[in-house]
C-alpha cells in the first residue's frame, strides 16, 4: 500500500501531537493514584490537542480546495488525501487516519448542511462525503 507524502506528514504531525506517560511504578499507593490521575488527565489533553489541530487542518485545506486561487487547485490533491485515509484506516502504523476521517464526516456534513456556503464547496462535501460512506460501509 502506496500514499501520498503529505498523507504520510499530516498522519504523523497528528500522531506526534499524542504524547504517552511513561510506565514508572511507585511504591506508594497514594502516589500512584495521584499519578494515574495526572496520566489521564495527560493523556485526554494530548488527544484534544491533536483533534483540534486534525480540525484546524482539514477545515483550512477543505476551504482551499472551495476557492480556486489562480493556477492552484487543491481537489486533486483533497481526492488523494481522502483515498489516502481510506487505505490507512484500519492499518495500526496510522492510527490518526481514523480521528482525521471521523473528523472530515462532521466537517463535510457541516459544509453540506450550512446553507450560506457557496454551492461550490457544498456539492464538493457532499461527494466527499459519498466517497468516505461508500468504502466505510
Amino acid at each position: 500500500m502506496y500514499i501520498q507524502m503529505v498523507t504520510a506528514l499530516v498522519l504523523q504531525l497528528i500522531q506526534c501531537v499524542v504524547h504517552l506517560p511513561s510506565g514508572e511504578k511507585d511504591s506508594n499507593s497514594e502516589e500512584e493514584s495521584n499519578k494515574k490521575i495526572d496520566q489521564d488527565v495527560l493523556i485526554t489533553n494530548s488527544y484534544e490537542t491533536a483533534m483540534r489541530t486534525a480540525q484546524n487542518f482539514l477545515s483550512i485545506f477543505l476551504k482551499k480546495c472551495g476557492s480556486k486561487q489562480g493556477e492552484e487547485d487543491y481537489r486533486p490533491l483533497f481526492e488523494n488525501f481522502v483515498q489516502d485515509l481510506l487505505s490507512t484506516v484500519n492499518k495500526p502504523e496510522w492510527p490518526a487516519a481514523e480521528l482525521l476521517l471521523s473528523l472530515l464526516g462532521r466537517l463535510l456534513v457541516h459544509q453540506f448542511s450550512n446553507k450560506s456556503t457557496e454551492m461550490a464547496l457544498r456539492v464538493a462535501s457532499l461527494d466527499y462525503l459519498g466517497t468516505v460512506a461508500a468504502r466505510l460501509r
